[in-house]
């Protein structure tokens, strides 16, 4: 179980369109999200275009993954105004969602959080440079997995979460959180397996080796999640009022790779799981 990216932000260019059916990713796509007009630094540019990730630490520092933020990204608002710069702690109802519960997501808000986000974190508004890194995702040739839990084998963040923010009271920032961290552990656990034998037989042969991602942490995408059925229609508004009503109640998409000997090359598919 991996951490906190998006299917765009990790696997949107890993083919051409055409390539494999269905396949929905961002080559061939004119992707943007706009600059809000109260933005500091760069709000004359109008939007900031989906890009390749320049380096393997981005997006740095955290976006936020509360539901305040995922509201903002998959809508584009902040409501009240009050919630604009502030911490997740401090946002008040209706938490940056839709008057209406029915509205289709138009995933064009996460330049708006981003820098939102940073502001508050940082305390100041973020340059054009340091917000329009929301805006991008890596290509086949950089890493594109890492994995759960800090300080597995000595690295300062061996996963995919982004560096960690000063949202929580008390701590620093950590080191930017890079992919080859997780990469590293991912090719160690890989090549444990592939390399494996038993008795029995070859245990890669009869091993599927699950990659998945716990959310998106805030990363882009560009494809409206779908609505979720409530598990229980008579419970009463969760936290922060989120209900199952709303049109966006399920996750954005999120990279999966299984790995088997026995997985025909190229194979696709899409699929909601509970």
């Amino acid at each position: 179980m991996f951490e906190n990216r998006s299917f765009d932000h990790l696997l949107g260019r890993l083919y051409e369109p055409g390539e494999v059916a269905s396949f929905e990713g961002v080559i061939g796509k004119d992707l943007s999200n706009p600059i809000p007009p109260w933005a500091e630094h760069g709000a004359d540019r109008g939007v900031v275009r989906y890009g390749v990730a320049t380096d393997m630490n981005t997006p740095y520092p955290d976006p936020g993954e509360e539901l305040p933020h995922i509201n903002t990204q998959l809508f584009g608002q902040i409501d009240p105004p009050s919630n604009r710069g502030v911490p997740v702690e401090r946002m008040v109802a209706p938490y940056n969602a839709p008057a209406d519960p029915d509205q289709v997501p138009t995933m064009d808000g996460f330049v708006t959080d981003y820098i939102s986000a940073f502001t508050a974190e940082m305390g100041r508004q973020p340059s054009y440079d340091e917000y329009s890194q929301i805006m991008t995702g890596y290509t086949p040739e950089l890493p594109t997995y890492a994995f759960i839990e800090p300080q597995i084998i000595g690295h300062d963040h061996n996963d995919m979460h982004p560096a960690y923010s000063m949202q929580t009271p008390g701590l620093n920032f950590d080191p930017p959180s890079s992919l080859i961290a997780g990469e590293d552990l991912l090719a160690r656990t890989y090549n444990a397996i592939r390399s494996s034998s038993s008795a029995a037989g070859s245990n890669h042969l009869n091993a599927l080796f699950m990659v998945v991602f716990d959310e998106h942490g805030g990363t882009y995408d560009h494809v409206p999640p779908p609505v979720a059925d409530a598990p229980d229609p008579s419970a009463p508004a969760g936290q922060m009022d989120f209900t199952f009503s709303d049109s966006a109640s399920a996750s954005q998409r999120l990279p999966s790779r299984p790995g088997s000997p026995r997985r025909p090359s190229s194979t696709r598919r899409t699929a909601t799981r509970r």
